[in-house]
């Protein structure tokens, strides 16, 4: 990024001097990223030491969607917030691709590390790691999210976001083409990305995101990028010539004076290029107002987060790896959104692809007209045919989630040796598989539900 032509903000109150700040801080230009960058080449590396090596650890085990739904499944209320907020997030990101605002707290402990959902923010970075299988594309941007994810703990205890709001652009990547961006999950119908701020309100970090498209009906002719340039040269800054990876990777602080009412303030600049309304072709609204209504969208999808919820817990002791438990969540969050979307004419039918798009649409007139059972059939099809995602970069992986659920049974998908060191599909490490006889095999990972006996 261009280094920025300086502006300031003049801060001051009554008992306190006017003093002057700089507007934009660039997070890749600061004195502190040559450290912050050190660290998470640490903590990406611990991680692929963590599945390539044996090794006794004595910190906590790492904590995972399957984990916490048995442990709801017990009764454990904290592990069911994070089941439940988990299932929140998937529905609202599988069916809302544009025109939408969600706004997440984050805890800090007295540490200052940071929790989201009971669960340490470095966990949900380090499990995108421990069990996706990234194409390189995507394994650039988990990097780069990773990278994000220690500046925001870096700002938060050093007290920067007190100031500033940390913000990043996350766009449909443009080096690769459409065809492989829509089988990695992205919404490429309409270039859908995200411009999430994350800052200090009161005594509680927020992290609020504001889903935009990037065309207006063409895919092939992107506005987004040009859009962002045009809200950074307002700031003194650029990303000229650099791809939406390398942006993702270099955010801005900004401070929280020149955006008061956070993220919706970068939208209407965002908006302002185009005469578009988050991205869209649609007549502008008050962006105000707009925010409540999506508050009041989230509050009505609560009773498919239940649904799926109470399902995933039914299912609680089939579940024998993270990667079954992903699997499982996609299914059941694509079919219950499917069947809400039936009546939510506020969902967009092409979140579920072409095919089901059509059979949503005829089910909806169908149904309109008053007939049950043909309505019911054509969402039948939708089902049959639908590929949704809710987080970019899944979609592939969950198609091989659920090929791999089939085999997840005692390790026998294909004959293995005793000693042999395989990923094992119950903790997803590279382990030395045991093997007492050729009809039973166990994972050398104490901790794993396949673990043998005698480790346990």
């Amino acid at each position: 990024m261009a280094v920025a032509a300086e502006q300031l903000v003049e801060v001051g109150s009554a008992e306190q001097p006017a003093f002057y700040m700089p507007v934009v801080l660039e997070a890749a230009e600061m004195h502190s990223d040559e450290l912050i960058r050190k660290r998470t080449a640490h903590f990406i590396g611990s991680i692929v030491l963590e599945e390539t090596l044996e090794i006794e650890r004595t910190t906590t085990p790492h904590i995972s969607l399957m984990d916490a739904i048995n442990e709801a499944s017990r009764g454990n209320e904290q592990a069911l917030h994070m089941v439940r907020m988990n299932v929140a997030t998937d529905v609202m990101e599988r069916t809302f691709k544009s025109g939408h605002i969600t706004e997440v707290p984050i805890e800090q402990d007295e540490y200052g590390t940071l929790f989201q959902f009971g669960q340490p923010m470095h966990e949900v970075y380090a499990n995108s790691f421990r069990y996706m299988n990234p194409s390189a594309c995507m394994q650039k941007r988990l990097e780069a999210e990773a990278l994000n994810g220690q500046r925001i703990q870096t700002y938060a205890q050093s007290g920067l976001l007190d100031d500033y709001a940390f913000v990043v652009f996350s766009l449909v990547p443009d080096d690769i083409d459409s065809h492989a961006a829509k089988q990695e999950g992205f919404f490429t119908d309409t270039m859908s990305g995200v411009i999430q701020l994350t800052t200090k309100k009161g005594d509680a970090i927020t992290v609020e995101s504001a889903f935009i498209a990037g065309t207006h009906t063409d895919p092939s002719e992107r506005h987004d990028k040009a859009s962002i340039q045009s809200i950074l040269r307002e700031y003194g800054t650029s990303y000229e010539g650099k791809s939406t990876t390398e942006i993702l990777s270099e955010p801005l602080l900004i401070h929280k004076s020149i955006l008061p009412r956070g993220v919706i303030d970068l939208v209407e600049q965002y908006d302002s290029q185009t005469q578009s309304f988050f991205g869209q072709q649609q007549p502008v609204q008050s962006y105000d107002t707009y925010r409540d209504i999506c508050s009041e969208r989230e509050s009505s999808m609560q009773e498919v987060t239940d649904r799926v919820t109470r399902r995933l817990l039914d299912a609680a002791d089939s579940l024998t790896s993270p990667t079954l438990a992903s699997a499982l969540l996609n299914t059941l969050s694509e079919e219950e959104t499917l069947q809400r979307a039936l009546i939510d004419t506020a969902i967009d039918p092409r979140v579920y692809g072409q095919q089901a798009a059509q059979h949503i649409v005829d089910a909806r007139v169908l149904l309109a007209q008053g007939k049950i059972e043909e309505s019911n059939k054509s969402l039948n099809s939708a089902k049959a045919v639908a590929q949704s995602s809710s987080c970019a970069g899944n979609l592939r992986q969950i198609n091989q989630e659920s090929q791999d659920a089939a085999c997840e049974s005692n390790l026998t998908c294909k004959e293995v040796k005793d000693g042999e060191h395989v990923k094992c599909p119950g903790c997803m490490k590279m382990v030395r598989a045991i093997v007492p006889d050729k009809e039973t095999i166990y994972c050398s990972n104490k901790r794993c539900k396949l673990a043998h006996p005698s480790l346990k």
